[in-house]
């Protein structure tokens, strides 16, 4: 997904961007995050609900990063962004990855279910707010950065 793609038609990386990533234990993580927060979310709400949020969402982030990109980050920022990861300066920052649909599903179940026992980091035991604030301030920091 990037806003160049996006210029050119390919509107269908709106939704594919969120069925891949380029590392795989990133991937890992948010299958694992799916599969825990998902099934919460399936088992209350049912499958096809957990679908078109799951896709909404997907959507939106996507939406989002190209607002970003094509209109808040500055061009230096993107550029020495791109050089950083090899990546043709010419050509709009681009994305991949499931962590937008996959932090919409499990935010959801941290604000339904506030009191759950999380284990943050699949290890530490957290009252599920407490892992909701930690991975939204975790976000903003990087999103700053």
């Amino acid at each position: 997904l990037s806003v160049e793609s996006f210029k050119s038609g390919r509107l269908h990386t709106l939704i594919t961007s969120s069925f891949s990533d380029t590392d795989a234990f990133h991937l890992i993580g948010n299958m694992i995050g799916l599969y825990y927060f998902g099934k919460s979310i399936g088992c209350n709400f049912g499958a096809q609900y957990l679908l078109k949020l799951y896709l909404s969402a997907a959507i939106t982030g996507s939406l989002f990063h190209l607002a970003y990109h094509a209109f808040i980050a500055p061009p230096s920022l993107q550029n020495d962004h791109q050089q950083m990861r090899g990546i043709d300066p010419s050509n709009a920052t681009p994305a991949m990855g499931a962590s937008g649909a996959v932090n919409a599903i499990l935010l959801l179940d941290i604000f339904l279910f506030p009191t759950k026992t999380v284990y943050f980091e699949m290890f530490i035991p957290m009252p599920a707010m407490f892992v909701g604030a930690l991975i939204i301030g975790l976000d903003m920091i990087s999103a700053w950065k």
